[in-house]
């Protein structure tokens, strides 16, 4: 991988609106798929490691109800942070969707969200775990991984859930820090919806999330705003490659920003309208925003610290 060779410190070039970009074959290069499962390339095809997993929280879900039932169907669980299960059942009901079909596989959370109704009607269905965890010492976001952790790594813990007698303060994570680390060995990739838009603090807490978990192997988060059809996730420091591909000059844009969320980075891209090289970008100084991905399948960031990265999927998810 070549980027810009110079010297000059914040250099940025233009490039044409479609450069040919290959894609890396190089295994020390760090390939994030930001749109799988909802496009799925033809170089995704079996090289997306681990289980994927779709948590709601607590935020109305404004996705297509296409867009939507792709990520159902690709995804292997579902579970809702306590009034996540209000927006889903809502959002199954006004689109006149199969509520059958669209049942998650847990509600996790201390419950000062859920409806009775939304509660019973779950309950009722004989398919849904609805668990209380009442710790205020931890979020519903945080609950929700720690149930998709146990769930594939824990034996049977979906089927004998109701033998393991967990308590309704702080039962899971107590059981998830007893276990060894060694015995979780299935990597998780997560995709929120909820995690960003509404209240500020929780938007912060959510990236906070993924600074915290940059160095976690087993687990991948990705957050879609609903408000603004947009994906943010975390690029960690290093040498990586972002599938997005762009076949055809008239494609649509893919608008997108590289964010210093966290401590200053110096940067370098291939496969942007405007690369950049020697780019030291920070809250106070440099932000490289309102760019585009112009790489046929993507685009290369080679950073010294980790970044958030946020694409804008109005144009993309038209077409699905």
């Amino acid at each position: 991988m070549v980027f810009i060779k110079t010297t000059e410190p914040n250099f940025v070039a233009e490039n044409a609106d479609l450069v040919d970009i290959s894609v890396p074959t190089d295994p020390s290069i760090n390939v994030i798929r930001p749109l799988h499962p909802i496009i799925r390339y033809q170089i995704d095809d079996n090289k997306v490691p681990g289980k994927t997993c779709l948590v709601i929280l607590n935020q109305k879900i404004n996705l297509f109800p296409r867009v939507f039932e792709k990520l159902w169907d690709n995804t292997y669980l579902r579970v809702c942070a306590d009034g996540g299960a209000n927006q889903l059942l809502s959002f199954v009901r006004e689109n006149g969707l199969d509520e059958q079909k669209y049942l998650p596989k847990y509600i996790v959370g201390d419950m000062d969200s859920l409806t009775e109704e939304t509660k019973n009607y779950y309950l009722s269905t004989g398919k849904v775990i609805v668990k209380t965890q009442s710790t205020q010492y931890a979020t519903d976001f945080d609950k929700a991984i720690t149930v998709c952790f146990l769930h594939f790594n824990y034996p049977n813990f979906f089927n004998d859930f109701d033998t393991l007698n967990l308590d309704d303060n702080n039962g899971l994570t107590t059981l998830k820090n007893s276990l060894d680390t060694k015995e979780f060995t299935v990597p998780l990739d997560m995709i929120f919806l909820g995690a960003i838009g509404g209240r500020f603090d929780q938007t912060m807490h959510s990236i906070g999330e993924l600074y915290k978990h940059a160095s976690d192997n087993l687990l991948q988060m990705r957050f879609f705003n609903t408000e603004y059809l947009e994906i943010i996730f975390l690029v960690p420091k290093g040498t990586n490659f972002i599938v997005l591909e762009k076949q055809h000059v008239d494609d649509p844009l893919c608008y997108l920003g590289l964010l210093p969320l966290n401590n200053p980075f110096i940067m370098h891209t291939k496969g942007l309208k405007y690369d950049v090289a020697n780019y030291a970008s920070s809250m106070t100084g440099n932000i490289s925003s309102s760019n585009y991905n112009v790489g046929s399948n993507g685009f290369y960031v080679q950073n010294t610290d980790h970044l958030v990265v946020n694409i804008d999927l109005n144009h993309i998810l038209g077409e699905v």
